[in-house]
This record gives structure tokens, sequence and C-alpha cells, in this order.
């Protein structure tokens, strides 16, 4: 082999190995973006486990991970979670006999009703870029669930373990949401 091919078929082959490398080299920060964006999303949120857990369980994760696309996670998951409250508690109303838990348990879908609005206000927002309406519309979601669950605390009354399980998940979701929200306005 002279020695013009020789170097010709080792440049080829560092060529091919560094791009390998680079590559590698390369997919390395995406992820470790990915995964430090929702990190640090996470810690600003009242229950980070929570927040690591759905994002990293979300079923089609977008290829680009940016605040935007957590965002739209966010509000898809908190749509599901309100309408699946709500019809919880419709399914509890209809099983309930005492009329003082009946009456709150109405006021709970009332407050899931403006929750699931702020929730669909949060998608516009998002999409026009206005990221204050995000924040606002995540924090009055958020305030919805609260007022839910004061009201059988203060009175005493046993609130249906189905409900607060559902509750303080729509709790966190829409506290990640505000997170989101904040976090973009910031960056604006």
């Amino acid at each position: 082999m002279d020695f013009s091919l020789k170097s010709l078929l080792t440049s080829i082959f560092f060529s091919l190995a560094l791009q390998d490398y680079c590559c590698c080299a390369l997919a390395i920060p995406i992820n470790s973006v990915s995964s430090d964006l929702i990190n640090d999303v996470c810690a600003r949120t009242k229950n980070i486990s929570f927040c690591k857990q759905t994002f990293r369980s979300y079923p089609n994760p977008p290829p680009i991970i940016n605040l935007h696309n957590l965002g739209q996670i966010s509000i898809e998951i908190s749509n599901t979670t309100a309408n699946s409250t709500y019809i919880l508690i419709e399914s509890l109303r209809e099983q309930e006999t005492d009329p003082e838990i009946l009456f709150w348990l109405d006021m709970c879908l009332d407050t899931y009703a403006y929750a699931n609005k702020a929730i669909g206000i949060c998608t516009t927002s998002l999409t026009l870029g206005d990221y204050v309406g995000v924040y606002k519309q995540g924090f009055i979601a958020r305030s919805m669930q609260i007022l839910c669950r004061v009201e059988f605390s203060t009175r005493s009354l046993n609130e249906p373990p189905e409900l607060v399980q559902a509750g303080r998940k729509f709790y966190d979701l829409a506290n990640i949401i505000e997170v989101i929200g904040k976090l973009l306005i910031d960056m604006k």
C-alpha cells in the first residue's frame, strides 16, 4: 500500500471515528439539557417528585423539550385530570346521602368547573404567548382545588378519600402550570 492510500484510509477512519464521537457527544447535552430543564422546573414546584414523574412518564414526549412544550404537556394532563375529577365528584354525589356533604360536593363541582375553564384559558394563553395569562389561570385553577378542599376541612367533614387523592394530583399539576408560566414571563 502506498503512502497516500494509507493516509487516505487513516484519514477516513479518523473522520468516521470522530463523527461517531461527535454525534455521541452532541446527544449527551441535548438529553442533559432536557433533563436539566425538567429538574429546574420541578425544583420550583411544591411537589418535586410528582412533577418529575409527570414529565418523565408522559407517553408522547415532543422531540424538543422546552418550556413551551412542558407547558403544553402539563396543561393537557391538568385538563384530563380536572375532567376526571369532575366526573368523580358527580359519581360521589350520586352515592352520598348526607345533605351537608351533598351541598359541599355541589360546591366542589362548581369549583372544578371553574378550574376546568381556567385550564382551557391556559391553553389559549400559551398558544398566544400570553404567559401572564398562563400563570394567572394556573393560579386560579389551583385556588379552585384549594377552595373545594377547605370547604370540607373547615366543617370537619370527611372528604371522600378518592377526592382527596384526585384533588392533590390536580393541585400539583396546576402548580406546575403556574411555575412554567412564571418562568416564561421571566424569559420574555
